[in-house]
């Protein structure tokens, strides 16, 4: 079962998040990035999408593109086109592969150079969040071992549950998520 984690990143670009300038473009492309969780937790697809907001066509450029994250390394090939049209996008698809399933985040250096001069460059640098936190579906630990610790309504911990009447159990799952809930237990 693919275990599908859609984190869809909007980061619209503005003058200031530039290191080093292209006079006239910088101002006038966006960068909208989006990437996917797949089956193997230690690989993301991503996605960055370069539209010219500008009146006027974009000559050749480049993408360059890295990981400033160590543990993370990033799968494609950075290309070169020879225009970006008024108004136009460019998608840019990439693997983002990871050395420890653990890893929350990663930095990603993205630019847009002119294809004639490597001194005109347009730079973003964001950070990515990966892993549950950003997931909106439910894990399920139907199947998952655990813990059970009970306690009276008073919180005191019940070593053996058998009176009749109300208790707290507390469930303690291997990945170390916590569930507490209420329980009623009689005498039948």
């Amino acid at each position: 079962m693919k275990k599908s984690l859609l984190v869809l990143f909007t980061l619209l670009s503005t003058f200031l998040t530039f290191a080093e300038g292209w006079p006239g473009v910088c101002e006038t492309l966006t960068f909208t990035y989006s990437i996917d969780g797949t089956a193997d937790p230690l690989q993301y697809k991503m996605k960055v999408v370069i539209t010219n907001t500008g009146a006027e066509d974009l000559g050749s450029y480049c993408d360059v593109f890295e990981s400033l994250t160590a543990g993370v390394t990033l799968s494609g090939n950075p290309s070169c086109y020879p225009s970006l049209e008024a108004g136009a996008t460019k998608e840019i698809e990439f693997d983002v592969d990871l050395t420890d399933a653990s890893t929350e985040s990663f930095e990603l250096s993205f630019k847009a150079k002119d294809g004639l001069d490597d001194q005109l460059y347009c730079l973003e640098v964001n950070r990515f969040w990966l892993g549950s936190a950003l997931s909106v579906e439910e894990i399920d630990r139907s199947d998952m071992s655990y813990t059970s610790t009970y306690f009276d309504l008073m919180g005191r911990k019940v070593e053996v549950l058998n009176d009749e009447g109300f208790f707290i159990e507390k469930r303690t799952y291997e990945d170390g998520y916590v569930m507490v809930e209420k329980l009623y237990l009689s005498a039948e």
